[in-house]
């Protein structure tokens, strides 16, 4: 195995994205096992942690065709996926409708793992996506292009094994790629850890209790007011 579990693959990624230190980062986990390896990056880099939650929005007369996403934040970050609304002949009304449902969703879901806190702001800093390994990237991808419309100043796609060739997959979505192994062959992201055990909600409670800034600046609940929305 190249890895001994999630932690280990903390620390080695940590290694990896030393010279981010200092440089006003932010870490984001994407649940539940990139937490676990965010959580170390987090603690090497000296930087705050925050949980990143993203959700696909699909057609709602052709369930399995995505035309957006919504992404946890100070203010719902939605994607739309323009070309994609007119091939499944979702109406701006429906789409509005399943995004405001889905934001509801996601803001449940990140009280339910971190409580009343703010999410971290991303504008103008260092966000680095962590997750415990890249498969098929679907995820990964939409992730990076919901924290791109958050403007921060360089973005960071972090994990500790993919397949080879991946790397330039992600060029386009952020402004660099770092990973441990890209193992040759790849088969999946399990077979990388002699641990892989799946992370509890309430280890993901709890490592985020340790590492998240907590910011009482913000008086608007995580997931309420306005959107935060741009096209593809």
């Amino acid at each position: 195995m190249l890895l001994q579990d999630r932690r280990d693959g903390g620390r080695k990624l940590a290694e990896s994205l030393a010279a981010y230190k200092g440089r006003n980062c932010i870490v984001l986990g994407l649940p539940r096992g990139g937490v676990a390896v965010a959580s170390e990056v987090a603690a090497t880099l000296e930087a705050p942690m925050d949980l990143l939650l993203v959700r696909s929005i699909e057609a709602p007369r052709q369930p399995g065709l995505v035309v957006g996403t919504v992404m946890c934040g100070r203010l719902p970050v939605v994607v739309c996926d323009r070309d994609m609304l007119a091939i499944t002949g979702t109406s701006h009304a429906q789409f509005e409708r399943a995004c405001q449902h889905m934001a509801a969703e996601i803001g449940r879901q990140y009280r339910f793992y971190c409580g009343e806190r703010q999410p971290e702001a991303l504008f103008g800093r260092t966000v680095i996506v962590v997750d415990d390994g890249l498969s098929n990237g679907d995820t990964m991808r939409a992730a990076l292009r919901s924290v791109r419309q958050c403007n921060p100043q360089l973005l960071v796609m972090a994990v500790p094994v993919m397949p080879p060739g991946t790397q330039e997959d992600f060029q386009d979505e952020a402004d660099a790629v770092v990973c441990v192994a890209m193992p040759i062959p790849f088969s999946s992201v399990q077979e990388c850890y002699d641990d892989f055990d799946p992370i509890t909600d309430q280890e993901v409670i709890q490592l985020l209790s340790v590492s998240l800034s907590v910011s009482h600046s913000a008086s608007q609940s995580p997931l309420s007011g306005s959107w935060h929305s741009s096209a593809v």
